[in-house]
């Protein structure tokens, strides 16, 4: 059989690690708020908003990526398993949400009794097996604030369920499909502005980064054309591009959170990520490339782990100061708690990906078509 031609997407682990790093403060910014102190407050807030940058971007790379493989597998092989593109999600996602089902289910009670903590009760396991933990569920306390990261890997696992019978039935349509959940996510994002409720737990809100994510692949595979203006950018046009995008990026989410235009945001934010991807894979005058960054790259591999275990790891630390009556009031004591949060769930991240994600992916590689 001949050589199948790949494209490979090499700078896309220095952008997961780069779209982690707000959640990962966002994070630490849960476990550490003190409804007293106006600051944490507004710090609390102002990252909740940023971070929501990092969900728009991994649900338009997630989008983008299987998208991408689906039609180079209809391309050399002219079908699409949908019953293997089930089967490498669950090895993806599944062995590291069953470890934050142990914590959740075990050892963070065991933890909370062993210190002779008072037990505050968790959300019922009833919405977990139902699937729907992210619709259902609620932050009681800080020391479930891990909890957020199960329910982001639901969130994935509800759109791989509905993404991949669209790549399975809707193909020829993915155009059309992606603009359909672009008006979906705005609708979505426009109801839950007009009703005064959070959207951040619903991935319906996401579908303008999905729909985008959906369209990008199918440029991308089958139009040349496309990626060939990329690749004559200047330098000077690429540094005004990300100048502008970045200040975007950053702004408009908090600047916007009380108005109703916070539901188009995403329009603007999304197509700078798409810009980024297509820049830093196909131009010629790139100011830096991520991919020769290997400290960034290594990251960005181990950032689903990152994401569990610094969530875990922070709950933990919280209720080890909690044991021993002593707050994490001062600015010293949080920076250290950041840090130290930062350092332990890297070295867990990094032996839980040498040691279970790579077995898992070996396993994975079998259930690839192309």
């Amino acid at each position: 059989m001949s050589k199948i031609k790949r494209l490979h997407f090499k700078d896309l682990n220095g952008l997961r690690f780069i779209a982690f790093v707000p959640v990962f403060l966002f994070i630490c910014s849960a476990l550490l708020i003190n409804k007293k102190s106006v600051i944490t407050v507004q710090v609390y807030e102002l990252l909740k908003y940023i971070s929501i940058n990092s969900f728009d971007f991994f649900f338009f790379l997630s989008s983008f990526l299987v998208t991408s493989l689906a039609l180079r597998e209809y391309k050399y092989r002219k079908s699409f398993s949908l019953k293997m593109f089930y089967v490498r999600r669950i090895f993806r996602l599944i062995p590291l949400l069953f470890i934050s089902f142990i914590f959740a289910i075990y050892f963070h009670d065991k933890i909370i009794s062993f210190l002779k903590l008072t037990k505050i009760e968790p959300n019922s396991m009833r919405y977990y097996l139902m699937g729907i933990p992210n619709f259902k569920a609620s932050i009681l306390n800080e020391r479930f604030a891990y909890t957020i990261t199960i329910w982001v890997v639901f969130m994935f696992l509800q759109f791989y369920l509905v993404w991949g019978l669209i790549l399975k039935y809707l193909k020829s349509k993915i155009i059309y499909v992606g603009f359909v959940f672009m008006a979906l996510g705005l609708f979505i994002r426009l109801y839950y502005s007009y009703t005064g409720t959070p959207f951040y737990y619903n991935p319906l809100s996401y579908g303008v980064s999905i729909g985008i994510g959906g369209i990008l692949a199918h440029l991308v595979r089958n139009k040349a054309s496309f990626s060939e203006r990329f690749k004559q950018l200047k330098k000077l046009q690429i540094r005004i591009i990300y100048i502008v995008g970045v200040l975007m990026t950053i702004i408009l989410y908090p600047v916007l959170s009380k108005n109703y235009l916070q539901a188009f945001v995403p329009f603007i934010n999304v197509l700078f990520f798409c810009f980024v991807i297509m820049e830093q894979t196909f131009s010629k005058h790139s100011v830096i490339k991520l991919r020769k960054i290997k400290l960034l790259n290594r990251l960005g591999k181990i950032t689903y782990g990152l994401l569990i275990y610094s969530s875990i790891v922070g709950t933990v630390l919280v209720i080890a100061f909690e044991s021993v009556d002593k707050g994490i009031e001062s600015p010293m004591y949080k920076l250290m708690f950041i840090v130290s949060t930062f350092i332990l769930s890297w070295v867990l991240a990094d032996i839980s990906y040498n040691s279970i994600e790579k077995l898992f992916m070996r396993i994975r590689r079998d259930f690839k078509k192309v």
